[in-house]
């Protein structure tokens, strides 16, 4: 009898631990972050309809293929003139005419505000689509002024809440989306937000925004091989690809390129920027991802070179552009430091691409879009095809540099909340990134980049997987043998020379 209690006793007793133990899973389960998570995509993300009200209205964004081959029929003449005449001006005179073919309905009005009742149709999701969605999407038009966005914004998190019942939403964002967020904060607070996730962000701006609104475009021998080998980065022939490109780079070719590129943006100068002003100039969302050291000298630039600053609109725009800089661009360091007080931070910064080939910035490392630099909040970046020197990394605490000694994110706004992904482009997508921001999100008490061992500070992109995952070291690309290099170096060197002959 005695044994017998003992065992009964043993049993109850494993029973109740068990009970124990499911009780405390369901205790955490419940007490684990389960706000909804809003998304708000990035720039050119949603579709823009001829009419807001109406989804079955012609279609300006996507560009549709009707407008496309207008676009390419117009150039004709003028590209006839220029080949047939050596018609510079005839030339330059037609790029305007071909732009507002392709562009057909995505002008603002001079004066920044959207034409007509042109839009993106936007429809509330109902309770139930909200409660199935793992991301609850914020569609906007991107062409329109970032604080009026963000009393859009606003009034979306006030639905979500009252139709969940939750007192506070997750936020999630992406490139510009960090923009219209970053405005939504500036002016509304953040007590109705539990954490925001900033995925490769324009916050602080991208440089070659800067340097086409400050009127700096130039190209390079160098800016062209490595703008050719981000597009090729990841595939599977890029080991070969990267040494041919090498080979053609030593035999001049890019700098054949780059000569005859700069000769015609010389030629073309003034009618570029009077072409592009009127589109790209006039959504104020472009001025918002200006970096905060060029905002002065894009301002003016264009309303002294290109716009009248007298002119009734173009006084409306600048006004609206000053009015972005006071309330929300020189705040936005304040802003996010105050956010990190209330709400969980995740800053998730991509790299390993040069910039935009035709600016002088092309160097700048980034994710091909936005500069490291910025998407990270602040980290120091060594020139993209370089590494830190020794000189540089001595003394330095190793944990916050990259394993491929062009990062430090010791510099960074937010260095234990600032996650690094290497070689996953700007608008690449993959489902372990979205686990990873719903995760870091979810998590019960603040993540940091020692909370979880699958998500390190420093990760990379695997391109053959679709998946991220620690960066343990950097990749060694494989050289061709150097005679073959020689050779083939010899024959373009030949074959330019007689080009130009």
């Amino acid at each position: 009898m005695k044994t017998s209690l003992t065992k009964k006793t043993i049993s109850l007793l494993l029973a109740v631990l068990i009970l124990l133990s499911s009780m405390s899973v369901i205790a955490f389960a419940a007490d684990k972050n389960t706000y909804p998570i809003i998304y708000v995509h990035g720039f050119m993300s949603s579709d823009i309809n001829a009419d807001k009200n109406d989804p079955d209205s012609e279609l300006y964004f996507p560009m549709q293929a009707n407008h496309i081959i207008d676009g390419v029929k117009e150039a004709v003449p003028a590209l006839g003139a220029l080949l047939l005449k050596g018609d510079w001006d005839a030339f330059g005179k037609g790029i305007s005419p071909v732009l507002e073919n392709i562009f057909y309905g995505l002008y603002n009005n001079p004066d920044g505000s959207v034409s007509g009742n042109s839009g993106t149709c936007f429809e509330y999701p109902s309770k139930k689509e909200i409660k199935n969605s793992d991301e609850i999407d914020f569609d906007y038009d991107w062409r329109r002024d970032p604080v009026d966005i963000a009393d859009d914004l606003n009034d979306f998190i006030k639905y979500v809440k009252k139709v969940t019942g939750k007192k506070k939403v997750s936020l999630s964002c992406h490139s510009l989306g960090g923009v219209i967020v970053i405005s939504y904060l500036s002016i509304y607070g953040n007590d109705d937000i539990s954490g925001v996730a900033f995925d490769a962000t324009a916050i602080y701006g991208e440089s070659y925004t800067g340097d086409l609104l400050t009127g700096n475009i130039e190209l390079g021998s160098e800016s062209i091989l490595y703008a050719i080998e981000n597009m090729l980065k990841g595939e599977d022939a890029e080991i070969i690809v990267d040494s041919l490109l090498e080979i053609f780079e030593q035999a001049g070719l890019f700098e054949l390129v780059a000569d005859l590129g700069n000769d015609l943006v010389a030629k073309l100068e003034a009618y570029i920027f009077e072409a592009l002003a009127p589109l790209f100039a006039n959504w104020l969302t472009i001025w918002a991802m200006i970096p905060d050291e060029q905002i002065d000298e894009a301002m003016h630039f264009v309303f002294n070179e290109i716009y009248d600053k007298k002119d009734k609109d173009a006084k409306k725009l600048l006004a609206k552009i000053k009015n972005y800089n006071k309330v929300v661009r020189k705040n936005k360091t304040k802003t996010l430091k105050a956010l990190d007080k209330n709400a969980k931070v995740v800053v998730i910064s991509r790299y390993g691409y040069a910039s935009l080939a035709v600016t002088p910035s092309w160097n700048s490392l980034s994710d091909g879009t936005v500069d490291t630099k910025y998407n990270s909040f602040g980290a120091t970046t060594a020139p993209f095809g370089t590494t830190f020197s020794e000189d540089y990394l001595e003394g330095k605490n190793m944990k916050y540099i990259s394993p491929d000694k062009t990062v430090d994110a010791s510099t960074c706004l937010f260095p234990t909340k600032t996650w690094f992904i290497r070689n996953i482009s700007h608008s690449w997508n993959c489902d372990t990134l979205d686990e990873m921001i719903h995760t870091l999100l979810g998590a019960k008490k603040e993540a940091t980049v020692s909370t979880y061992k699958q998500y390190p500070r420093f990760m990379k992109y695997d391109a053959r997987e679709d998946i991220i995952c620690p960066d343990d070291k950097s990749v060694e690309l494989r050289p061709m043998p150097a005679n073959l290099i020689e050779s083939v170096i010899n024959f373009f060197k030949a074959f330019l020379s007689f080009i130009v002959k």
